[in-house]
């Protein structure tokens, strides 16, 4: 994933947010959903009927990925992502916004993000 960021993300100091490729953007959540299913599949084979981002989150709090506070918070943060991505798109604008926008939220991503990668390397270990 750093890989991913460096090479399609904003270049440090450019004052951009990839809303796709940065830390805490679409594709860290999506990383989540998808790692999550993974964890979850043998256990919760429901988890894989779905294809969706945002249905794959909600169902990651019954798996206990995460909790239903994080499960709602990326879903909402998920949705609000499109919308903007789709709005820039239809304006044939960039996906790279102002980085001052959207600051506590792509926070929160990455909080969440910090948070299922430590708990599960830890349990990984144990």
């Amino acid at each position: 994933r750093n890989k991913m960021r460096e090479t399609l993300g904003s270049k440090p100091g450019a004052g951009q947010f990839h809303l796709k490729q940065d830390a805490g953007g679409l594709v860290d959540i999506e990383f989540i959903a998808q790692y999550g299913a993974l964890l979850c599949a043998a256990e919760h084979e429901s988890i894989l009927h779905s294809t969706a981002t945002r249905k794959i989150l909600l169902k990651l709090a019954d798996c206990g990925v995460l909790n239903a506070q994080q499960a709602d918070t990326l879903f909402q943060v998920y949705r609000q992502y499109r919308e903007l991505s789709h709005q820039l798109a239809l304006q044939e604008l960039s996906s790279k916004i102002d980085e001052n926008r959207l600051t506590d939220t792509r926070q929160q991503v990455q909080t969440i993000w910090q948070d299922v990668l430590q708990q599960h390397a830890a349990t990984d270990r144990a």
